[in-house]
């Protein structure tokens, strides 16, 4: 969550960082705010489907990815972007829904896991959220979220600003090209 709101608060600037066209900014803006809520399922999904993987159910969560990917995100995009007319916001919308059913069901198949209580699960919650913070591999896997998403913004707009550039396609086709 805290990534999330990191994003949408700086989302003009991270967007100005690869482009200087105010109508880019401004999409950019709102596109970083569907991609705010898209982390929150995509985190807690690729969790799971780790977990899963984990565990040794590898064929479900391959064939999860299979039909996720290959269907029903570039059917769900066409449909949205194109035949309900919401362009790239369809696009984008196309991969929050995406992520919500792959989480959806993996959580579902993810199984149970039991555990007597003890002294120190009653304890203090902030207590407890101070020891998390105090784990350098969670600070660490937090900021490596963090760069991930740096990242994939970066490509994506390095990408549309080179297709743009030399001219074998607009902003808009771009973008739907990307998110497909």
């Amino acid at each position: 969550l805290s990534l999330a709101v990191a994003i949408i608060m700086n989302r003009y600037f991270i967007i100005s960082l690869f482009s200087r066209n105010r109508e880019i900014i401004e999409l950019g803006g709102s596109i970083l705010i569907i991609l705010s809520f898209i982390i929150q399922f995509q985190i807690a999904q690729v969790i799971t489907v780790g977990s899963l993987r984990g565990a040794g159910d590898v064929k479900f969560v391959a064939t999860l990815s299979l039909v996720s990917v290959t269907i029903l995100r570039p059917v769900l995009t066409y449909i949205l972007a194109y035949t309900l007319g919401f362009g790239l916001y369809g696009a984008w919308f196309s991969v929050v829904f995406d992520q919500m059913i792959r989480y959806v069901f993996s959580r579902v198949r993810l199984p149970e896991i039991k555990h007597e209580e003890s002294a120190e699960d009653d304890s203090d919650g902030v207590k407890n959220l101070k020891k998390l913070w105090s784990h350098k591999m969670f600070v660490f896997g937090l900021l490596s979220l963090l760069a991930y998403e740096v990242a994939e913004i970066s490509i994506n707009s390095y990408f549309i600003n080179f297709v743009t550039g030399q001219n074998w396609m607009d902003d808009r086709t771009a973008s739907i090209v990307l998110t497909c």
